[in-house]
């Protein structure tokens, strides 16, 4: 995502958890289009390190309070709670959503990779987590993605959380989705 020639000329990790990555001018070659693809995959490569909640960009040593293309905001730094490939989707209740980072599956020559796309989901009514999973199931509406359910797979049930580990009921779609994956994957042997 970031421009050709761009380096990263130094990084300082403040003891709250922001880092500041220090980029050359190289970072400004870009549309204004991709701006926040730009900054979205910056802070999602440096946040996935457990000690670093925060990005604060600076290019050639002068802190970005706003990227001087499409003007985004950075302020005191850029979390994962920004989201990443945002899509707001069918939900036109902002008050009554939530932003919520599904990952749904890719492929590129031939190889699959999960894409993290930062959605919008209806909230209340205590079924939060029935309406992520379900998301999940409908599948993203980003070109190129699709989801690892099938459209004939369903909740039984609502979600029931316990002891932190949450289970989920599923019809039979899901086992014979599975199936059908793994057997173009490689061979079954049922004992």
């Amino acid at each position: 995502m970031l421009p050709a020639g761009t380096t990263v000329k130094s990084v300082d990790l403040h003891s709250d958890g922001t880092l500041v990555a220090n980029f050359s001018k190289d970072l400004l070659d870009y549309k204004a289009s991709e701006e926040q693809a730009i900054l979205q995959s910056i802070t999602w490569t440096l946040t996935q390190f457990k000690d670093i909640k925060r990005v604060q960009i600076e290019i050639d040593g002068k802190r970005q309070v706003r990227m001087p293309i499409d003007n985004t905001e950075i302020g005191s730094g850029l979390t994962r709670s920004d989201g990443i490939n945002t899509n707001l989707g069918n939900v036109v209740d902002v008050a009554g959503s939530e932003s919520v980072t599904l990952y749904y599956l890719s492929v590129n020559k031939g190889h699959e990779y999960y894409v993290p796309v930062t959605t919008r989901i209806k909230t209340g009514g205590g079924d939060d987590l029935t309406n992520v999973v379900n998301a999940l199931i409908i599948g993203p509406t980003h070109d190129g993605l699709t989801s690892t359910f099938g459209s004939d797979v369903a909740l039984l049930a609502k979600p029931v959380i316990k002891n932190g580990i949450v289970t989920l009921n599923f019809n039979e779609a899901l086992f014979i989705r599975v199936l059908r994956i793994k057997r173009s994957a490689m061979t079954l042997s049922i004992a």
